[in-house]
């Protein structure tokens, strides 16, 4: 098996008490297709190559957010589509069949209302199963079935196996330790990583298997910043099992937490999407408590930080981890979702 470096082993899902982190149950790759698909239908528009005023002009007549996703050069007499399902631009109709045109494929986002019910029917990605990996299952025969001597046998030679790993990385840890950002080190503390690890395993709750857990909440959330005015916004937007809207909030933010924002960042939007997640889950999380709920954010930076339980910044990553804590103390069954800007019926309410 390939060796691997502490610095590396660390960027692996990381222990945490909701255990979702742990399990790698949320995969962070880039490459992963979205929840929901981005736009909610294409239009193919033809038009004369090197014409790119007459695409733009036509672009600006769709829904905001269209944009271009595929183009092409074709033969005037290759493109073979119906004229009802594209759209012919000026100039192309006085071409020959051996003159080059562009096909180009334009996406067009969906309104929030049919990107809400493209969401409810999509649910959460992971069945109820997923929640336990191969080695929980392990464990868990173990403690039901095992003798008691060979279970506290398999117990004392996991500490050893553990405690003689956590020997030989000491001098890799204390590296990484001086590398580590000051709000990480500071979680972190003098324990060890596996010592760390260990307090969080054994101070989670276990899990509860019940009814709820079939049921899949949404939950959309935005924030705006406008650093002239120094002033920033949220807002959420909660959607039941059916799909109908429950609740929603919208606020601005009080101007003394945006003037501590602003003195660290002229720009302090990755702060002000995290903000509304951590009060979403303030204000709803025992609603959907033992549930799965997929949170649905429009901001990228945001989406991943959550995802990865660890923030840009102190103020974000200090967020995330009281979100951390909501979501394991009402065991929710996470998921982030992406979310188109002009598709998010939680940017009304954070204006």
């Amino acid at each position: 098996m390939e060796s691997t470096t502490l610095a590396q082993q660390v960027q692996q899902p990381d222990a945490d008490v909701a255990g979702r982190i742990a399990l790698g149950s949320l995969p962070r790759g880039a490459k992963l297709r979205p929840l929901v698909a981005e736009f909610g239908h294409f239009v193919a528009v033809v038009l004369p190559p090197q014409n790119p005023e007459t695409i733009e002009t036509f672009i600006s007549s769709l829904p905001k957010g269209s944009k271009i996703t595929a183009r092409q050069l074709r033969k005037r007499g290759e493109v073979r589509v119906v004229e009802e399902e594209c759209k012919f631009l000026s100039g192309v109709e006085h071409l020959d069949h051996d003159d080059m045109v562009e096909l180009c494929w334009v996406g067009v986002p969906s309104t929030p209302e049919d990107f809400v019910n493209r969401a409810y029917k999509a649910g959460h990605p992971r069945g109820l199963d997923v929640h336990v990996d191969e080695a929980m299952r392990d464990v868990t025969r173990a403690n039901l079935l095992d003798p008691p001597f060979v279970l506290a046998k398999k117990r004392a030679l996991y500490l050893k196996r553990w405690t003689a790993r956590a020997k030989e990385l000491a001098g890799a840890e204390e590296q990484l330790r001086a590398q580590m950002p000051d709000h990480v080190r500071g979680v972190v503390g003098q324990k060890r990583s596996l010592q760390f690890l260990q307090q969080r395993v054994l101070t989670g709750r276990p899990l509860k298997i019940q009814q709820s857990m079939h049921n899949t909440w949404m939950v959309f959330t935005d924030g705006a910043c406008d650093p002239e005015a120094r002033s920033g916004s949220v807002g959420g937007v909660i959607y039941d099992p059916q799909g109908n809207c429950l609740k929603y909030f919208g606020e601005s933010v009080p101007q003394r937490v945006m003037d501590a924002l602003l003195a660290t960042s002229q720009n302090p939007i990755h702060e002000l999407e995290v903000m509304p997640i951590l009060l979403a889950a303030e204000l709803w999380g025992k609603t959907y408590e033992g549930s799965q709920v997929v949170y649905y954010i429009d901001n990228e930076s945001a989406r991943m930080a959550h995802i990865r339980g660890d923030g840009e910044t102190l103020r974000a990553a200090q967020m995330i981890q009281a979100f951390v804590d909501i979501e394991s103390t009402c065991q929710h069954r996470v998921w982030f979702g992406r979310v188109p800007s002009y598709s998010n019926p939680a940017m009304g309410p954070a204006v």
